[in-house]
C-alpha cells in the first residue's frame, strides 16, 4: 500500500535553547561509536557532537574491537544494532569480548520491545535504549554513567522543569466533534483493536 498526507504545524518558539550558549560537562569525553547503518551512524555523531564528545565513529566489529582494546581510555562505548543484528544474537558476542576492557557501554536497537532491551541490559550493556529515544533521555543517561551527581547539568529545558504549553496550529470547530482516522495495517485484528 502506498498512502501519505500532510500535516500544516506551527513551530514552538523558545522550544530549542542554544546549545553553543549551554555549558555541557560531557565536553571533550572519548565515545567509540559503532553503528553499521551510515544515517544512523550520522544522526548519532551529531548528537553526542552537540555535547562537545569527542566521537570516534566505526561501521564494523572487527575495528570496534581492535580499537577498544587498544591502550586508549574511552570513557564511553556506545553500540547501535539493527533488527538483523537482535535476531543473530551479534551482541552478545560482542560483549563477551568488551566485558575485558572496563568501558561502560550503551545499546541502542532498532526495538521498542522491552523484553529485547532487558535482554541487552542481562548480556552487559549499562544502557539498553531504543534507537528512536529521545536526546533528553540519551542526555541523562550519559550523565548518569560518566558523572558524579553534583556534576550532572541540565541541558534542556524539560532537565529544568519548565513547562512549555502545547499551542495547536489551529483551532478546532467546537460544533463538529467527529473526528476521522486513518488506520493501517495488514492485519484484521490489528486494526479492529486501533479501531476500538
Amino acid at each position: 500500500s502506498t498512502f501519505w498526507f500532510t500535516l500544516r504545524l506551527t513551530k514552538q518558539r523558545g522550544r530549542e535553547k542554544s546549545a553553543s550558549k549551554k555549558d555541557t560537562p560531557l565536553r571533550n569525553r572519548r565515545l567509540l561509536l559503532l553503528d553499521e547503518m551510515p544515517l544512523s551512524r550520522l544522526a548519532l555523531r551529531h548528537i553526542f557532537e552537540a555535547w562537545e564528545i569527542s566521537v570516534t565513529e566505526l561501521d564494523n566489529k572487527q575495528s570496534f574491537l581492535s580499537l577498544l582494546s587498544a591502550q586508549e581510555s574511552w570513557d564511553l562505548a556506545v553500540i547501535g544494532l539493527s533488527r538483523s543484528d537482535l535476531n543473530t544474537q551479534v551482541f552478545s558476542t560482542i560483549m563477551q569480548k568488551v566485558r575485558n576492557y572496563n568501558v561502560p557501554l550503551i545499546a541502542l536497537a532498532n526495538s521498542v520491545d522491552r523484553n529485547e532491551l532487558r535482554s541487552l541490559f542481562q548480556q552487559g550493556a549499562q544502557v539498553s535504549l531504543p534507537k528512536s529515544i529521545r536526546r533528553q533521555t540519551l542526555y541523562r543517561e550519559i550523565c548518569r554513567l560518566l558523572l558524579s551527581p553534583g556534576e550532572f547539568k541540565p541541558f534542556y529545558p524539560e532537565d529544568e522543569g519548565t513547562v512549555i504549553p502545547f499551542q495547536p496550529a489551529r483551532a478546532v470547530d467546537k460544533g463538529d466533534n467527529r473526528f476521522k482516522v486513518l488506520v493501517v495495517d495488514d492485519n484484521r485484528i490489528n486494526r479492529k483493536l486501533a479501531s476500538t
